[in-house]
């Protein structure tokens, strides 16, 4: 029986990390497969080709966090749907933070094996010019190649940016958990009939709340970023303070209407 939060944390990180491992294997052989494709133009000469697969690799790592996040979700959706949880002699808190604990350690723990894989493709580049960055990365590759802001900042600002990533990912697990559960508990007062109206119209409209609100929010905090990193003044003088406490506000209160939400759940599935 699974009574301690720290054995239901091991046994939902070994289902966190069996997806994580599969996504990983599939991320690496379509990173590979679409490099040889895009560089199928240069692919006899060696001075790309290391580019162009470093490039590949690195949209691929951010397009497979995004797919971890989702799924990760979607697991912590399935196993509050059943009614298994139920028997499980522990508080509804303890239960929502177990969700969000092992999702943010499996997103960790991605991370760590996406920055050894990019550490590996980035070992052959190292004597490559600025010069074959800009032709593979017109965009962004001369501005962050040529700007020293970066060079500017020290490891607290650094680690700023890791914490504020960190709130930023417990924000998108918390209001995406929150909308799959509000959209399961409001529908059970409704008639079988319009459930699944009532599903998608409850899912529509938190979304787009959602979306307009952490927009506004990255917008103005992105402004302030992009000002002081464009002027070289040091994070600690910009808006990312602002950020931490608004982000952890708004974690804090996703979490608690998550764990409340639940709760009326669990309630609504005894009662049925």
């Amino acid at each position: 029986m699974v009574t301690k939060f720290n054995t239901l944390l091991w046994q939902e990180l070994k289902v966190r990390i069996k997806t994580i491992h599969s996504i990983f294997i599939i991320q690496i052989i379509a990173g590979i497969l679409i490099s040889i494709w895009t560089m199928s133009d240069h692919v006899f000469d060696n001075t790309f080709w290391q580019v162009d697969l470093f490039v590949t690799i690195t949209w691929s790592a951010v397009i497979g966090l995004i797919i971890y996040l989702v799924i990760s979700i979607w697991e912590s959706n399935k196993m509050l749907a059943s009614k298994t949880w139920n028997l499980i002699p522990m508080s509804t808190t303890k239960l929502y933070l177990t969700h969000l604990s092992s999702a943010l350690i499996g997103c960790l723990y991605f991370v760590f094996l996406q920055t050894l894989l990019l550490l590996i493709f980035m070992v052959p580049l190292i004597h490559h010019s600025s010069d074959t960055w800009m032709i593979h990365l017109p965009f962004i590759g001369p501005y962050l190649l040529s700007s020293t802001s970066w060079f500017d900042l020290n490891f607290i600002d650094y680690l700023k940016i890791l914490l504020l990533i960190v709130l930023i990912l417990i924000f998108i697990y918390s209001i995406c958990a929150l909308i799959l559960i509000t959209r399961r508990t409001i529908s059970n007062f409704v008639s079988t009939k319009v459930k699944k109206l009532t599903q998608w119209v409850t899912t529509i409209a938190l979304i787009l709340i959602s979306y307009y609100s952490f927009n506004r929010f990255l917008m103005g905090i992105s402004d302030i970023l992009r000002i002081n990193f464009i002027m070289r003044n040091n994070l600690a003088h910009s808006g990312i303070g602002i950020a931490f406490l608004t982000l952890t506000i708004f974690n804090l209160i996703f979490i608690g209407i998550g764990t409340w939400e639940l709760k009326n759940y669990f309630e609504i599935q005894d009662n049925n």
